[in-house]
């Protein structure tokens, strides 16, 4: 999980939360617009993460609210939720102050921006295409539960104790039902419709961020920036209209670092189209040349993360 500066990362925690009797709160270990902490039970001593929210007016938070009713939510790889409380005391020194709270399965492992900044990833091309599975796994189950994540990214990918991909945040994610479709989405990963609030298909909308991260997962870079130029040119119009023009951008920026196979790229600018109805969908994804490769067996997989892990001094 994501921390905002170095100074709040790993700090213990000043404050208390009268009703979480059964939990022993520590380490710091995120925050963004939540703080989230390392939590233990005092019963099974097993360890897991404590996202707390604060009240805002006297009521509860909308995101809590949002997160929150995706607990009975079970797939290995989605993060899970083992508690939720709406209303809390939280005490800190001699304030007392209302709060919710939801507890969820502990990722130790942190998430896919750390582990891209620190390893060489990238360069195996079949543990991208591994994780890259993970990833289109969990997000069939949610499109088949009628959930749209709409916020997908490798912050909100974290690596779990098993070593498969678990993806989480639900805060802004859409339900069928629900009145309005509240994300914005993460900049330079969202889909236009997502950035100008006007998404009629959510799921096509998931697929564009995916495909983003997979640009991310086999290049360790972004495939382009939102609203900046590189090189004096516009990625993002390029891999819409200028095709080849955008893979030789890449290939001036990269090198010979990164290559990227031809059913690569059809799998790529394929799910990034800026029409909507033109993106593939999950089962067209699978049906894919580059997808249908070679992946790590689940026993492969644990060692070869381990080995890049202890490499980069991870583990």
């Amino acid at each position: 999980m994501k921390s905002s500066s170095a100074s709040t990362h790993g700090r213990k925690a000043s404050f208390c939360i009268t009703q979480a009797v059964e939990y022993e709160i520590g380490k710091q270990i995120g925050t963004s617009r939540v703080s989230v902490y390392e939590v233990s039970s005092k019963k099974s001593k097993e360890k897991y993460a404590m996202k707390i929210f604060p009240y805002l007016n006297d009521e509860v938070d909308a995101c809590f609210i949002s997160t929150a009713r995706f607990s009975p939510i079970s797939h290995p790889n989605i993060i899970s939720i083992v508690d939720a409380q709406e209303e809390v005391t939280l005490q800190h020194k001699n304030k007392i102050s209302k709060c919710s709270y939801i507890v969820m399965e502990l990722a130790p492992l942190g998430d896919f921006t750390a582990i891209l900044g620190s390893t060489h990833f990238s360069q195996d091309e079949k543990l991208v295409r591994t994780y890259f599975h993970q990833l289109i796994g969990a997000i069939e189950f949610l499109h088949s539960n009628k959930i749209y994540h709409l916020d997908i990214k490798p912050d909100n990918m974290l690596l779990g104790k098993d070593f498969n991909l678990k993806l989480t945040d639900f805060d802004s994610s859409y339900v069928v039902g629900d009145e309005h479709i509240r994300s914005r989405g993460t900049k330079h990963y969202r889909a236009k419709e997502v950035k100008e609030n006007r998404v009629l298909n959510p799921a096509a909308a998931d697929i564009f961020s995916a495909g983003v991260c997979l640009f991310v997962l086999t290049a360790g870079c972004l495939p382009f920036l939102e609203d900046d130029l590189v090189e004096g040119v516009n990625l993002y119009q390029l891999a819409q209209k200028q095709r080849n023009l955008f893979w030789d951008t890449h290939k001036k920026l990269l090198g010979d670092e990164v290559h990227f196979s031809l059913e690569f790229k059809a799998l790529f600018l394929s799910m990034i189209k800026e029409d909507p109805s033109e993106r593939p969908k999950i089962e067209q994804i699978k049906r894919s040349a580059w997808y249908k490769g070679p992946v790590y067996s689940a026993t492969e997989l644990p060692k070869r993360m381990t080995k890049l892990l202890k490499e980069a001094k991870l583990l």
